[in-house]
């Protein structure tokens, strides 16, 4: 029997996939047969231009945009098979995202924005732990509209992470950030 018959298979696995906007000639292919494999565990980063398909790639990782064609797969349960209110349980269960625009409740508070995971997640961080994970543990009583926009990301940052997620989606989780506050976010996805 060799090593390999015992390995587990892919946390996340996608084969042949394909996402296309519009027909004929106006048709826009922002992914094509997308094969990928994702262990438990693993960290991956995206790199590419602008418009190269790195968000539609996570939105469909992520349950929010459907495959025009292929596979993709999360434990071994395929997406695309999936109907919206069972696709819709797997996001909540399973997915948190970081996305490029902070998508912060104006009229909640940080801790507020942060503790909304709590009516979804099966076995969420205390909003308080999750804002001290990115620096924010003194602003947690603070409005979006009086952070800055470094300050909203992490508060987006911290309601992911609250999650506790088995698949964690960031679509540039730090791009609003200076430096050394983007090294600390960083490290509190490695911690999660």
């Amino acid at each position: 029997m060799s090593d390999t018959a015992s390995a587990d298979p892919p946390v996340l696995r996608t084969r042949a996939l394909s996402r296309t906007y519009g027909d004929g000639a106006a048709a826009v292919h922002a992914l094509r047969e997308i094969d990928l494999e994702v262990e438990g565990g693993e960290l991956i980063v995206l790199l590419g231009p602008s418009g190269s398909g790195k968000s539609t790639l996570l939105n469909i990782l992520g349950g929010l945009d459907r495959a025009t064609s292929g596979e993709v797969w999360f434990r071994g349960t395929n997406l695309a098979g999936l109907n919206d209110r069972a696709l819709t349980d797997f996001r909540r269960r399973s997915v948190g995202f970081i996305f490029q625009f902070y998508n912060l409740i104006p009229s909640l508070t940080a801790r507020e924005n942060v503790d909304l995971v709590r009516e979804i997640a099966d076995s969420p961080l205390a909003a308080e732990e999750a804002l001290d994970l990115v620096g924010l543990g003194e602003r947690m009583d603070h409005f979006p509209a009086q952070l800055s926009g470094g300050e909203q990301q992490r508060v987006a940052v911290a309601r992911a992470l609250a999650k506790r997620p088995a698949l964690l989606l960031c679509d540039e989780p730090t791009g609003a950030l200076d430096l050394e506050t983007g090294i600390r976010v960083l490290e509190a996805l490695v911690e999660i």
